[in-house]
C-alpha cells in the first residue's frame, strides 16, 4: 500500500462512525410496493451468497466498515470475482485442496484456447505445468512446485498456483470471504485493480461445472492475489508473504 493508503487506512480505524440510520424497514416497505420481477441472473448469485451467510451466527457478520454497517458489500473493480468481508468464517463444511487434473498443455495452446495471451510471471519462471480441466474447458491452471525459493503453501502443498479465465464473459469464478485476520488490500498491477489476501487462511467458493456455488468447492486458502489483465482474471495462491507475492504479481509480462 502506498503511504497515502496507509493513512487513510489508519485515519478509518480512529474516526468514530455514526449509528447506522434505521434504513432497512422503509427499503423493505418500498420493495413490497413494487410489482414482483423474474430474478435476473445477477440476483440468483446474490441469493446463493445469502444462503451461505445465513449460516453464520447472528452478530457474526460484518462489512469492511468497522461498525458492520453494510455486511453484503461487495469489493468490486474484478470481473469475475468478489470478496466480502465477515468477523469470522462462517461455519461450512470444507474440502481439502486436490491438485487440479486434467490435460497438461502448452502455453501457447492454453492462450489459444482462452483467446488472450497468458502474461508469465518473470520471477516465478516457467511453471511445471499447465492444465485444463476436463470440465472447466475455459479456465487454465499453472502449477508451480515448491522448491528453495518458493515455499510449499499450507494449503496447497505447492509453491504456486495459477488459476488465469476469461473475466470478461459476465461469469463468477471465485467468491471470497475473508475473517478480520485476513487483510484485504486494493493494489493496481499495470494499471489495472487487483487484491492481495494475507494473513490468516480465508474460504473461497468455486463456481461448479454447471453454473452456482457448490458446498463441495468450499475450502481455505493461504495468501492470495486476485488482478484483472485485460480479458482476463488472474487468480495466484502462493506460500509467500504479501510483499513477496505482490512482486511476483507485479513481474507479469506478456512472452514476445
Amino acid at each position: 500500500m502506498s503511504d497515502l493508503e496507509l493513512r487513510l487506512a489508519d485515519l478509518a480505524e480512529a474516526i468514530e462512525w455514526p449509528p447506522t440510520p434505521p434504513v432497512a424497514a422503509a427499503v423493505g416497505a418500498r420493495l413490497a410496493a413494487q410489482p414482483a420481477r423474474r430474478p435476473r441472473r445477477r440476483m440468483r448469485r446474490v441469493l446463493a451468497y445469502a444462503s451461505l451467510l445465513v449460516l453464520v451466527p447472528a452478530g457474526v457478520v460484518m462489512a469492511v466498515s468497522p461498525d458492520a454497517r453494510d455486511a453484503l458489500l461487495d469489493l468490486v473493480g474484478l470481473q469475475g470475482a468478489t470478496i466480502r468481508r465477515v468477523v469470522e468464517l462462517p461455519p461450512v463444511a470444507l474440502t481439502e485442496f486436490g491438485p487440479p487434473r486434467g490435460e497438461q498443455v502448452s502455453l501457447q495452446e492454453a492462450a489459444d484456447l482462452l483467446g488472450a495471451p497468458i502474461p508469465v510471471l518473470a520471477l516465478l519462471g516457467d511453471p511445471d505445468r499447465v492444465i485444463v480441466s476436463p470440465d472447466r474447458p475455459s479456465e487454465v491452471t499453472l502449477v508451480w512446485n515448491a522448491r528453495g525459493d518458493l515455499p510449499a503453501g499450507e494449503q496447497t502443498g505447492l509453491g504456486a498456483l495459477l488459476t488465469v479465465v476469461r473475466g470478461d464473459i459476465g461469469r463468477l469464478y471465485f467468491e471470497k470471504i475473508a475473517a478480520a485476520g485476513t487483510s484485504v488490500d486494493s493494489v493496481r498491477v499495470a494499471g489495472e485493480p487487483g487484491y492481495v489476501l494475507s494473513g490468516e487462511p480465508h474460504l473461497v467458493l468455486r463456481e461448479g461445472a454447471g453454473g452456482g456455488f457448490v458446498e463441495d468447492r468450499i475450502r481455505l486458502a493461504g495468501n492470495t492475489a486476485l488482478w484483472q489483465r485485460g480479458p482476463l482474471l488472474m487468480r495466484l495462491e502462493a506460500g509467500l508473504a504479501r510483499n513477496e507475492l505482490l512482486r511476483v504479481v507485479r513481474s507479469a509480462a506478456i512472452r514476445r
